[in-house]
């Protein structure tokens, strides 16, 4: 017949190592919903600074008031640290000569600063396309398609 008192003097198990056990499945979550958050904060910041910069750059161009240099210098200073790499700057009047009335558009594509989290998908790899167009208010010798 088996000991009663040897089962009911017995030591109660410690739970020490649960709550470290707990922390870790769940620290793989946090940390992967953290990271995600700061990632897609970085691509739709990405994303609002080139279409800023897009903006404001069909605006030089339908004025006339940047050559091509100079408008690709314009937006890649607007960019900052938006964008990783290099950034290109396309613009296409309607007809060329450009006249009063005709239409500009300007895009503009780069990648967006990706910060390398695995299991994070960013869209479209972090290559972000912006487009704007604009009416042409004044013709000048500046107004020459860019490619």
């Amino acid at each position: 017949m088996p000991d009663r008192r040897a089962a009911t003097t017995a030591r109660p198990r410690s739970n020490d190592g649960a709550a470290a056990v707990e922390l870790a499945l769940v620290s793989v979550l946090l940390f992967t919903l953290v990271f995600g958050i700061i990632q897609y904060g970085f691509y739709f910041w990405a994303s609002q600074i080139g279409s800023s910069a897009v903006r404001d750059a069909a605006r030089y161009s339908a004025v006339g008031t940047k050559d091509c240099d100079a408008l690709r210098t314009t937006v890649t200073d607007q960019m900052g640290g938006a964008a990783t790499g290099a950034t290109t700057t396309t613009r296409s009047y309607d007809n060329i000569p450009a006249a009063s009335g005709d239409n500009v558009t300007v895009t503009i594509s780069y990648q967006a600063l990706n910060i390398g989290f695995p299991f994070i998908p960013i869209p479209n790899g972090g290559q972000i396309t912006q487009s704007a167009q604009a009416r042409v208010e004044s013709a000048t010798s500046s107004s020459v398609n860019c490619t």
